[in-house]
């Protein structure tokens, strides 16, 4: 079972800390394959289809494909959604003693000697992780070809597992290993990566909605991105069940 979490902009962040194996084992997952697969495939041509569609309308328009703001934030045009781009955005949450995530940890207070080992994790992010990064080993594979590395999705993948090489860079489940992906493709991925039993997933980025800074008019300016003839001051957008939520469920 993928589990996520929905904070629009679709803004869905999603980290579930792992249970022991023999918890895992006794509560018999099982997962309907075939659906999934299918999802997977109907995805795919969705994805193709909406990603090709957006670029020549960027051709069209003059608009960016991608870029990375000058705070870091990254960029890509995903799809062209009610005649109106839709770009991705990272985003992220800081890890905070607050979590307790280090009371499960061996030797913590809970008595659960959790570490992470025995699960494999996936990331789903705005470009590549450096796998190569001392806290990682030899413990994270990319799965696609994205473009290119991306900072945020190296530092998020840290924050789910790096070692503790550098002890203040240890992740929440240090001992895991993780499936990464860059964010193109994703729910056919995602879908196929739970056929084969994913269970934990993370997903720090977002649709953007409401204000945003950025190029898409060649200078960095704020943007808005509701629709105009709903609303001057709210975007339709926060909350709003649509199908790709749809497909998530």
């Amino acid at each position: 079972m993928m589990h996520f979490f929905q904070k629009r902009l679709i803004a869905f962040y999603v980290l579930l800390f792992c249970v022991p194996l023999h918890q895992i084992h006794a509560q018999k997952i099982t997962s309907n394959t075939e659906a999934l697969q299918q999802i997977a495939q109907r995805e795919n041509l969705r994805f193709e289809r909406e990603k090709a569609e957006a670029i020549s309308e960027a051709e069209k328009n003059g608009w960016p494909v991608s870029f990375t703001a000058n705070d870091s934030t990254e960029y890509e045009l995903i799809r062209i959604e009610n005649g109106s781009p839709v770009y991705y955005q990272t985003s992220n949450i800081t890890a905070a003693a607050s979590t307790s995530t280090n009371h499960v940890w061996p030797g913590g207070r809970a008595g659960l000697q959790l570490d992470g080992s025995g699960m494999v994790m996936r990331e789903w992010d705005g470009g590549g992780v450096r796998t190569t990064h001392q806290e990682f080993g030899s413990r994270v594979v990319q799965v696609d070809n994205p473009s290119g590395l991306s900072n945020h999705a190296t530092h998020v993948a840290g924050t789910m597992m790096a070692a503790g090489v550098v002890n203040d860079a240890k992740g929440m489940a240090y001992a895991a290993d993780l499936r990464a992906f860059d964010w193109n493709n994703d729910n056919s991925e995602m879908a196929s990566e739970a056929a084969l039993g994913a269970l934990v997933s993370q997903h720090s980025y977002g649709q953007i909605a409401g204000w945003a800074f950025g190029t898409w008019s060649g200078n960095q300016d704020w943007h808005w991105w509701g629709s105009p003839s709903i609303s001057q001051n709210e975007d339709w957008n926060f909350g709003f069940y649509n199908s790709k939520t749809s497909t998530w469920d």
